[in-house]
């Protein structure tokens, strides 16, 4: 199976996948999808090349808050 990267296709990444999750709940994510699907935007950053260092940011910014609470 081919994979791909392009939001809402059947043979996504998790990341996108949970791209997707997101935009189910979030106003923000969802404006940002939209405008990607309508092509208001080309630049969207949820692509194969920048999908790790999101996933880092956000993880370094989980573990700070958890190390804050304690």
């Amino acid at each position: 199976m081919k994979k791909n990267e392009k939001i809402y296709q059947e043979v996504n990444e998790i990341f996108l996948s949970l791209i997707e999750m997101i935009a189910e709940f979030d106003p923000i994510m969802q404006e940002h999808i939209r405008r990607i699907k309508d092509d208001k935007i080309h630049n969207h950053y949820l692509g194969y090349n920048i999908q790790n260092e999101l996933i880092n940011l956000l993880a370094d910014e989980i573990k700070t808050k958890i190390i804050k609470k304690n």
